[in-house]
């Protein structure tokens, strides 16, 4: 029997990292599933493909008011997933990454951008690694590992397909600063990611921020409810710009429940959309530094 996959687009405009969504399913048979997100303040965007589910998250264009956190708010953060109670990630740890350069960029920027992603990647393996410190029951995490390989450098060494491919431009539509989307199995495993970055309106740091964020949703994260989390769903573009964004005790809590898998036999999917941090875990910004 041939797999059924589904496609997941995540969107970063020019003034946000993303935005909060509203998610509503509707199923048509035989031949097509439809899956709409929507933003409470945007209209629907709905994608139809024969025999796939697509799942779209869509961003706005304003700057929304940075308001106090409450304290009664949920140190949560949601899952990325295609089907109620199960949430999506890797079937294996360790991740080869293709960075694809494009010819009219220059050396300079060819150095910048490549800097950029295997900055984010340090950014993540530094804070699962701060994580483990504090928490060794979770050292499982130190498997998840990534190659990166660099169009026309290393790439010949590439064996197979790589499983995440990043891709710059200078503009992306829409005015997007970023873009992930996923391949997804009908076992809730992700098969391929591809990231796609604009390179206009970025600083270095902003660079780093927006690679660091989509790389979190190619691990299988949603958005963070709190606003000083890496995936929180909002931000100004100044913030983007000048503030180092970096992974949390929530962000990588979240990836220990969706790896959790690595200590059992095989892999299984998390039975669960959004994670909570318990109370014995504070929420702190891990591995930060500028």
């Amino acid at each position: 029997m041939k797999n059924r996959f589904a496609i997941l687009l995540i969107s970063v405009s020019i003034v946000v990292i993303s935005i909060p969504v509203i998610i509503q399913l509707q199923l048509y048979e035989p031949i097509t599933n439809i899956v709409i997100i929507t933003d409470t303040t945007t209209e629907t965007f709905t994608t139809v493909l024969i025999n796939t589910t697509t799942v779209t998250i869509t961003s706005i264009t304003t700057i929304a008011p940075q308001n106090p956190q409450s304290s009664s708010e949920a140190v949560s953060i949601n899952l990325v997933s295609i089907e109620e109670n199960k949430a999506v990630s890797w079937s294996y740890p360790h991740l080869k990454i293709l960075i694809n350069l494009q010819e009219e960029m220059n050396i300079d920027t060819d150095y910048l951008v490549v800097d950029a992603v295997k900055s984010a990647i340090d950014q993540w393996q530094r804070s699962i690694s701060d994580f483990i410190n504090i928490h060794p029951e979770y050292a499982y995490l130190e498997q998840i590992a990534f190659s990166v390989y660099i169009q026309g450098v290393n790439d010949t060494l590439l064996q197979g397909n790589p499983e995440v491919e990043i891709n710059f431009a200078k503009n992306l539509p829409s005015s997007l600063l970023g873009e992930t989307k996923l391949l997804i199995s009908s076992f809730n495993s992700i098969r391929t990611a591809r990231i796609d970055i604009a390179l206009s309106n970025l600083s270095l740091l902003g660079l780093h921020n927006v690679i660091t964020h989509e790389l979190g949703h190619v691990l299988g994260l949603g958005h963070s409810l709190i606003e000083n989390d890496l995936m929180y769903s909002e931000r100004e573009v100044r913030e983007v710009k000048e503030k180092n964004l970096c992974p949390s005790t929530l962000d990588i809590y979240a990836l220990a429940l969706l790896y959790h898998w690595i200590e059992t036999p095989s892999y299984h999917p998390y039975y669960a959309t959004s994670v909570m941090l318990p109370d014995s875990i504070n929420h702190v910004v891990l591995a930060c530094t500028k």
